[in-house]
């Protein structure tokens, strides 16, 4: 089921998306460093009264103009941001790496959870089956009494109510135990009516075997603490120069741009204002920061704070995992003590609930004292399947 269960994509769509994200990130952070490259292009339509500068009168004119051009620009430094960026990139892959194992161990829980719940009510349903045959075996001993005139007859029918209870209790068991193995299916991608025998788990499979979740928050506590850091010192080095390298190329028509050496004054043609009108630079950008209100001090200072809180939290994160092993290893060997303990007194109730039931057909008490014995040894025998179902659980994490 494990196996089938970490199989299921449904699981990880959300781990798995922000890991898919953080890896193009990374992937396509390199390319940063290669110069932009834009295109622009304009259109431009005037019209309306112009004075004409040889006539010296106004005339009314409509003028075309487009300008075309391309751009290109490179950072050379920019206070060592690409690289930070790039730890920061590489911080973040790492952090949904852990989300997604984390998940997977979420995953593995509920599989062994809801194991433990179909095998809880599979030992409670073949305990009421026992129950059912010891029943009709005391019916037909209770009848020969009957005959005998050695018991009453409301003793028969308090023992045929009983297990008409009992049968009750094995339809509302047996409801209760579909309902939980739908939700193993849906787990482990199933049919959701798809039905199989729960087997008992002997020995812990090293497949079973689950992390402590405190494991993997120490860890992700690290991965922020790293870039909170490394966030922050980009932070500070916004006071250091940025140095860049531009380049631009340019040209355009105009409808206004006439040739005055031909009759009419005609406009240029298109190909030749394009090819006149080349325009052409190349240029360095230095920017230094001079005043930035303080935030290099300010950010300088923070660096301490985070340094100081996630230490703190680590230290806190670490108790809290010490705790955590000390309370499963208390909860194995408290439960596995009580289980010794029960199985002694089960076997004395045992010996007690004979002499009772022998008591019982000399006629000499009722059957009240008779179920009483009964219940209380019904009572141990659920409280010892409990208790190493619950050494079973405790018994899959890892530390």
């Amino acid at each position: 089921c494990i196996d089938f269960a970490l199989k299921n994509e449904k699981h990880y769509i959300q781990e798995n998306y922000d890991l898919n994200k953080s890896t193009l990130t990374q992937k396509f952070h390199r390319f940063s460093v290669l110069p932009s490259l834009s295109a622009n292009t304009s259109y431009n339509l005037n019209f309306g009264r112009k004075l004409d500068a040889f006539t010296n009168t106004f005339a009314t004119s409509t003028v075309q103009a487009q300008n075309m051009g391309l751009s290109s620009n490179v950072m050379l430094f920019g206070g060592n941001k690409y690289f930070n960026q790039k730890k920061i990139n590489k911080l973040s892959f790492q952090k949904n790496t852990i989300n997604l194992e984390t998940k997977i161990q979420v995953v593995k829980l509920n599989v062994i959870q809801k194991y433990i719940d179909l095998l809880k009510i599979q030992y409670q349903i073949e305990n009421k089956k026992l129950t059912i045959e010891n029943l009709k075996k005391f019916r037909k001993q209770q009848s020969l009494l009957l005959k005998n005139g050695r018991l009453n007859k409301i003793d028969t029918l308090q023992t045929t109510i009983q297990e008409k209870i009992v049968l009750g209790d094995i339809s509302r068991l047996k409801q209760e135990y579909r309902l939980k193995l739908f939700d193993l299916n849906f787990d482990c991608g199933f049919p959701l009516n798809r039905e199989f025998k729960i087997k008992p788990l002997i020995i812990i499979c090293q497949n079973c075997k689950v992390k402590l979740n405190e494991v993997k928050e120490l860890e992700i506590l690290g991965i922020d603490q790293q870039s909170e850091l490394v966030t922050n010192k980009m932070a500070q080095n916004s006071v250091l120069p940025t140095v860049s390298l531009g380049g631009n190329l340019s040209t355009g028509y105009s409808t206004n741009n006439k040739d005055f050496t031909k009759p009419g004054n005609p406009v240029k043609p298109y190909g030749d204002q394009v090819n006149a009108n080349i325009y052409e630079s190349i240029g360095l950008n230095l920017s230094i920061p001079i005043y930035n209100k303080g935030e290099y001090f300010k950010n300088k200072q923070s660096a301490k704070y985070i340094s100081d809180y996630y230490s703190k939290q680590k230290e806190l994160k670490e108790s809290q995992l010490a705790l955590k092993k000390l309370e499963v290893e208390q909860k194995v060997k408290a439960a596995q003590e009580n289980i010794l303990l029960t199985e002694e007194i089960l076997a004395q109730k045992l010996i007690i609930y004979k002499l009772i039931e022998a008591t019982y057909f000399e006629g000499k008490i009722s059957i009240i004292d008779l179920e009483k014995a009964y219940n209380e040894m019904e009572e141990l025998k659920n409280n010892l399947v409990d208790l190493r179902l619950e050494v079973l659980l405790n018994s899959v994490y890892e530390y």
